[in-house]
């Protein structure tokens, strides 16, 4: 750390798309830090900007908004505004052969333009003005979206080495990487890219049982604990997840999330229901044992992808300390 930013105070800004919140960091401490539905009393603040959070953080920081030195953003922006992302959607389409559906292609162009680079300092720039007036808005940093989850659960850990597993929905072009801490050093040790994404594939059946993803995962998790093994069904839900043909990885068949019609949830096609010969759970339904033991796979299944990567990178590097984020 320089002496130009020893004293100095960070913002961290993390817009969503669900739970905005920011952070207020100095000399690489954790200042203050709030989420934006504490403060506005509606369960995860979808689509707000975190302007209370950020008022939050300024007091508990004791500065103003014009001696912020600079804000941190999760996502690799370059990639965004470079064509790097955009040749990465594009090529995922001849990848599989299929075209992915409208909705796909909606979200594709959405990241696009949302974590271009200009678009997200205009972004950031209006909120900022909006409140506080003509104030200069500072520096943009921005750090890939993986790296940032790494960083988080491995930082924040008394391990001077461990393996760190890093898994989501999606940021950037990964969804699941797995990473070595050396001292304050992360090395990436190995990736899975989209579409192959355990967090779409537990959203997806979140909205099959009923519930609402990115809500209703901790539901899922719920139903598991009451439900029963019960091959057949582990049998189905592997061929949604099955697992990768190096025996290490798994893989998630787009043609159940992605590739087909989508009149239940834009977060499965209609194959996942014919797949398992059920109509999709309704709000308010009842739940039966078949529920909770298709709960069950499906928690069984995601518990072994991750531990089956974490098993490798543990006999890989021969360490044995292990971090989640």
């Amino acid at each position: 750390m320089s002496d130009a930013q020893r004293g100095a105070t960070y913002l961290g800004i993390s817009l969503g798309p669900v739970d905005p919140s920011v952070a207020a960091v100095r000399d690489g401490k954790v200042i203050a830090y709030a989420e934006e539905e504490r403060f506005l009393r509606n369960k995860h603040a979808e689509g707000a900007y975190p302007i209370r959070s950020l008022k939050h953080c300024l007091a508990e920081a004791g500065v103003t908004i014009s001696e912020v030195a600079a804000v941190g953003i999760g996502w690799d922006l370059a990639a965004y505004t470079d064509g790097t992302m955009a040749a990465f959607y594009a090529g995922l389409s001849e990848e599989s052969g299929e075209r992915p559906d409208r909705g796909t292609l909606d979200w594709q162009a959405r990241t696009l333009a949302t974590y271009d680079r200009g678009a997200q300092e205009t972004f950031h720039r209006r909120h900022w003005r909006r409140e506080f007036g003509d104030v200069e808005f500072p520096p943009l940093h921005a750090s890939p979206h993986h790296f940032t989850h790494a960083f988080q659960a491995a930082m924040e850990s008394p391990f001077e080495t461990a393996v760190t597993l890093t898994a989501d929905g999606s940021g950037d072009r990964q969804t699941t990487m797995l990473w070595v801490k050396r001292g304050s050093e992360l090395t990436p040790l190995r990736e899975i890219r989209i579409p192959h994404s355990l967090g779409w594939f537990y959203a997806a059946f979140t909205e099959y049982l009923g519930f609402t993803a990115y809500d209703g995962e901790y539901k899922v998790m719920g139903l598991a604990a009451h439900g029963s093994p019960d091959a057949e069904l582990q049998k189905l839900v592997g061929q949604v997840l099955p697992v990768a043909g190096d025996g290490i990885e798994y893989r998630l068949d787009p043609r159940y999330v992605h590739h087909g019609e989508h009149s239940y949830s834009a977060r499965f096609t209609d194959r996942l229901p014919e797949l398992l010969g059920a109509a999709p759970r309704r709000p308010g339904d009842p739940v039966t044992a078949w529920h909770t033991d298709l709960a069950f796979a499906v928690q069984h299944a995601l518990e072994e992808a991750a531990c089956r990567l974490v098993r490798w990178a543990v006999a890989e590097t021969g360490i044995r300390n292990v971090c989640v984020g």
